[in-house]
């Protein structure tokens, strides 16, 4: 990612990975102030879509409201980017003390880094025509390597997996009935070949078992 032209470059920041500063102090009624752009690189992935657009914009609530008043999500969308629907953008606003200021927040995903650029500066400037040049073309030199994930990509692998192990043990249970079924089968052949008196008894008061089945099988059939 590419500085504005003449801007300070800062490497770990503030809690920052990288912060580029105006070398200019601005001022206004009498609050002195230097715009910056931060960028925040993280070791995890996201997805770029509408869903992830409201989870940045709770997250830069929990984060930024508790240090500034009147904090504001003004807009928040996916926008191209780099590419087709590859980024999302979030415009706040709030106060430092009594002074307004405003933010641009573009946050995109790669295969294996995500990053959050935020451009800071007065309310007044940030809003006057061409006021967001030189930061937009700054953030738009930003790159990820590879593409965001899909959501529901791991779900659908995992609930694959579940599928084909529930299948596994349901055969597995079906195999094993026929195994023990004709085992018993075998066994009652045998008792008859054996003595062709033979007569299987039943419990009084039960109805007649079913031809060539026992009372085991039929728990388990």
């Amino acid at each position: 990612m590419k500085a504005p032209a003449g801007w300070k470059v800062r490497q770990h920041y503030r809690g920052k990975t990288l912060v580029f500063e105006d070398p200019l102090v601005h001022s206004q009624k009498g609050v002195e102030y230097t715009r910056n752009i931060t960028v925040a690189l993280r070791n995890e992935v996201r997805p770029i879509d509408a869903l992830e657009s409201q989870r940045l914009s709770q997250r830069l609530i929990q984060e930024l409201s508790a240090s500034v008043s009147e904090f504001e999500i003004n807009e928040s969308r996916v926008i191209d980017y780099r590419g087709k629907g590859d980024a999302i953008l979030v415009f706040t606003s709030f106060k430092q003390g009594k002074t307004p200021m405003r933010q641009m927040h573009v946050f995109t995903s790669g295969s294996s880094n995500s990053v959050l650029l935020t451009y800071t500066d007065f309310r007044e400037t940030f809003d006057a025509e061409g006021g967001l040049d030189k930061a937009w073309m700054s953030m738009m030199s930003a790159e990820v390597k590879g593409d965001a994930p899909k959501r529901y990509d791991g779900v659908f692998y995992a609930a694959s997996s579940l599928a084909f192990m529930a299948t596994g043990a349901y055969l597995s249970k079906q195999l094993r009935r026929k195994q023990l079924k004709a085992e018993l089968r075998q066994e009652e052949e045998s008792l008859f070949d054996d003595d062709d008196d033979f007569e299987l008894q039943r419990p009084a008061g039960k109805e007649p078992w079913p031809f060539a089945e026992t009372e085991l099988a039929g728990r388990i059939a």
